[in-house]
């Protein structure tokens, strides 16, 4: 029980929650039982997108981000990631490096040449671990360079809070 508390009230300072309840409903021989939630702020919920290959991977993270209270999309390779990106203006995208069509790498150089989005912070979430790529991509300017096989997704969202609050803090700082 101690271990629900202490999820429950992650889940509140990551996402805002300011309460909740528990419905049932009954109909026929059916039964449901569902959790409404309610966040503070929802038409702030932040916004991150997910570019990856691995479609059940993205799948997961995708539905884990939208219970963590973020809003979240995705593309399964280079070039639609890039037209999603720039059509979105997400405040955050976690992009793999091995991917159809147009690489995480070159993504990024993309992504950082364009002034409508060279703000966006950028985390390489990818399995490639080489010196060579990940020197490559942090001069590039991504935020944070991860290795999936070393990270779950209870880690993930603390990475991207904490970047986001980082974003945040410079900007408010600017005004």
């Amino acid at each position: 029980m101690a271990a629900r508390s202490a999820a429950i009230e992650e889940h509140r300072h990551l996402t805002g929650l300011v309460g909740q309840y528990v419905s049932e409903h009954r109909h026929g021989g059916w039964q449901s039982r569902g959790v409404c939630c309610y966040y503070r702020n929802m038409s702030q919920k932040k916004k991150i997108f997910i570019a990856d290959d691995e479609a059940s991977l993205v799948e997961a993270m995708v539905d884990y981000f939208h219970t963590m209270g973020y809003e979240a999309a995705s593309a399964l390779d280079g070039n639609a990631a890039l037209a999603k990106i720039q059509a979105m203006k997400p405040d955050i995208v976690l992009l793999d490096i091995l991917m159809p069509h147009k690489d995480g790498i070159e993504v990024l150089r993309t992504l950082k040449a364009d002034a409508a989005t060279a703000g966006i912070p950028v985390i390489m979430l990818t399995n490639v671990d080489t010196e060579a790529r990940i020197a490559e991509a942090l001069e590039l300017g991504c935020a944070h360079y991860l290795v999936k096989s070393n990270y779950g997704l209870r880690d993930l969202v603390g990475k991207v809070r904490e970047i986001l609050e980082q974003r945040s803090a410079a900007q408010n700082k600017k005004i």
